[in-house]
């Protein structure tokens, strides 16, 4: 139910969530209240507070249809009344079948076949188990709000995990659509998959969100969450630390440690670098040299976090807070940037700096989806134009973090985005590999270039606000 309300309209509104709180109370005559904190844990105690009361599913359906219309309100009373599945989904036979054919799934095959049942069905049962135990496990579950059960959606999912027993799977399927009837439902349900295809662009990742204590401390807040198949975005969070910058590398070296374990399980992506490393940063912390941790554990050698992975920024401000106006202008932005050969950029220099040109001729292009910043990403030279770029919805930003700008930088820089905007994290791994291998190269760009590649198809912690006061929420 949380999961349902969570993707309505008005959910990322803390107002909207206090009115539609106040709307379920007068439903069941008592106090229902909204606590103000993240999404998922106001809709929590919303709808715990409602189904303890008598009539609480009929006031939860009434708010959600005063506030969403009448199909918002029949998802949510599906959800909360399902229908009632019938019994035996698949005959003995058939069973018995699909699960010899789901035992041919290997480790890797099953944790994709997992993550995509998640995806698809909502549901987080124990999937620390084998291919046909999965099965089993869904096997006495309800059907779904479009009538399809989840033991069925399993087999679909499957059937796109592993080609070699599709037919034999998909048959399964067909076989038990015929026979309760429901065969458009089967089809609009996979309509609705095979239009969501596997995203080649989406790398293993593991996504660091670093936050100051707002305390006066000076210690940081670490989150993580890694995403261990490559081609879908489903990143799994991980423990919140609470460190010392100086003991930032430890708290990194140790997400990264979970994220290799788990990256050694699946395929390889098509992607050059074998995974990113992207640190969801505020802005005051945007320069800071992260491809320069050592996260080296034990007795390994130091290495440099930026010669082994892809290593990129984010913005902590937006991936936070973006409006629907700046979610909206993000979006159109990446998707130029990935659209043709070459994105067009625009150059930001010291002598734009308090000037309202340059931001009018940002606002003015939506072609344009990079920047180029000629000085730091720190107040008093890049770090405003930055700032004002990202909420412009640009995604994609190079910079040398020095205080002074080399005139070679500008040579260097266009080299590195005379590619398809798709190789930018490749050529700038390439670039850091090619100034830690020259002995001379302490002055090159690779030693000293930035990079924000914020995708805003692929987010994190939506939904948490600047409260840590409940560390075990996930976002």
């Amino acid at each position: 139910m949380v999961g349902v309300l969570c993707e309505l309209d008005f959910a990322n509104d803390p107002e909207q969530r206090v009115l539609f709180a106040q709307l379920v109370s007068e439903g069941v005559d008592r106090p229902v209240e909204c606590r103000r904190r993240t999404m998922r844990v106001d809709f929590l105690h919303i709808t715990r507070d409602a189904l303890t009361q008598p009539g609480g599913v009929d006031a939860l359906v009434s708010a959600v249809q005063l506030l969403c219309g009448d199909q918002a309100a029949e998802t949510v009373l599906l959800t909360l009344v399902p229908p009632v599945l019938p019994a035996g989904v698949f005959d003995d036979s058939t069973e018995h079948r699909v699960r010899e054919a789901l035992a041919e799934f290997g480790e890797a095959d099953t944790r994709r076949l997992r993550d995509l049942t998640a995806r698809w069905t909502g549901l987080q049962p124990a999937w620390d188990r084998p291919a046909p135990e999965l099965f089993d496990a869904l096997l006495d579950h309800a059907a779904q709000p479009d009538g399809v059960p989840p033991a069925v959606v399993l087999l679909e999912c499957a059937a796109r995990v592993h080609p070699g027993t599709a037919s034999l799977l998909r048959l399964a399927c067909d076989e038990w659509a015929e026979k309760q009837g429901s065969t458009e439902a089967l089809a609009a349900r996979r309509a609705e998959m095979s239009d969501s295809q596997t995203d080649p662009s989406v790398p293993k990742c593991l996504v660091v969100m670093v936050e100051p204590a707002d305390d006066g401390s000076g210690e940081l807040h670490v989150r993580h969450w890694i995403n261990d198949v490559a081609g879908l975005w489903a990143p799994r969070q991980g423990e919140c630390e609470t460190v010392t910058q100086d003991r930032l590398h430890r708290a990194v070296g140790r997400a990264l440690a979970e994220g290799d374990t788990l990256w050694a399980r699946t395929p390889d992506s098509d992607h050059e670098i074998p995974a990113f490393v992207e640190f969801v940063l505020p802005f005051e912390l945007l320069n800071l040299d992260m491809a320069a941790l050592d996260v080296a554990e034990g007795g390994a050698a130091p290495l440099p976090l930026g010669l082994a992975y892809g290593v990129h920024l984010r913005s902590l401000e937006r991936m936070r807070h973006a409006s629907a106006r700046q979610m909206r202008l993000w979006r159109e932005r990446w998707r130029v940037a990935h659209s043709g050969d070459i994105a067009q950029r625009l150059i930001w220099r010291q002598q734009d700096a308090g000037q309202a040109g340059w931001l009018a001729r940002l606002r003015a292009e939506n072609r344009i989806a990079v920047i180029e910043l000629r000085g730091a990403a720190v107040e008093g030279q890049a770090l405003p134009a930055l700032r004002e770029a990202v909420y412009e919805g640009i995604g994609v930003a190079l910079w040398d973090r020095r205080d002074t700008w080399p005139a070679e930088t500008g040579a260097t820089i266009r080299q590195l985005l005379s590619h398809a905007i798709r190789q930018l994290p490749y050529q700038v791994y390439r670039e850091r590999i090619a100034a830690a291998a020259d002995a001379d190269g302490a002055g090159q760009l690779g030693r000293h270039i930035a990079v924000l590649w914020d995708d805003p198809f692929r987010l994190v912690d939506r939904d948490t606000l600047h409260d840590h006061d409940e560390e075990g929420i996930l976002a």
